[in-house]
């Protein structure tokens, strides 16, 4: 990344609303907003940049995706398993040589349309190689019984990339993913597969 894309996007924090629902940020994250223009068209300028609504979008690949769900004190309990993969390149700060990742929070709409913000208290952690498919794992309670017609399959995370040079950290930017669970027909959900959308990039500074 240039030092003038850097200072563009450092000038332009983006601020994530509380408690969004699933549905609403799904359609937000589906699509740019309006009048937005797509990354590397002539408009756009320098697709690394939040300007004029260009769509920025983390080089982040998500596979060997699980859940299971199972019921504990205080309602359901979710694990979440994948691998990711951080290729270098836009927006990726091209001294960067690993990244970090913290898991901030995981944000949707339980089935009688109450909002809710949980923090996991199982998140990804420790040092990656830029390029190296790296083991990660959530863990969460969602405050719903472990009923049927209960489970919620729709979440919005958001976590925090630093990117490092060896060790030491040379950017932070926050990113945010809608993470969908399979509905694999079973009564109380189970196990399956999950989906993630591109990461958004949300707010980024040095």
């Amino acid at each position: 990344m240039t030092e003038q894309s850097k200072t563009a996007i450092s000038r332009r924090l983006f601020v994530r609303g509380a408690a969004l629902s699933v549905p609403a940020l799904g359609l937000a994250l589906a699509a740019p907003r309006a009048r937005a223009v797509p990354p590397g068209s002539p408009d756009c300028g320098d697709p690394g940049e939040l300007i004029d609504n260009c769509v920025v979008q983390l080089p982040e690949e998500f596979t060997s995706t699980s859940f299971s769900t199972t019921a504990v004190v205080g309602g359901t309990n979710y694990s979440i398993l994948f691998s990711t993969y951080i290729r270098a390149g836009e927006p990726v700060p091209a001294a960067a040589t690993g990244y970090r990742i913290n898991s901030i929070e995981l944000t949707g709409t339980k089935r009688d349309g109450v909002p809710f913000s949980i923090k996991p208290h199982i998140g990804e952690s420790g040092p990656r190689a830029l390029g190296a498919r790296s083991a990660s794992s959530l863990g969460f309670v969602v405050d719903t019984p472990w009923t049927a017609g209960q489970l919620v399959r729709n979440f919005a995370y958001t976590y925090d990339v630093v990117y490092l040079n060896g060790l030491t950290e040379i950017q932070t930017c926050s990113y945010v993913t809608v993470m969908t669970l399979a509905d694999n027909g079973m009564v109380l959900g189970g196990v399956g597969s999950v989906t993630f959308s591109p990461p958004r990039l949300t707010a980024c500074s040095v």
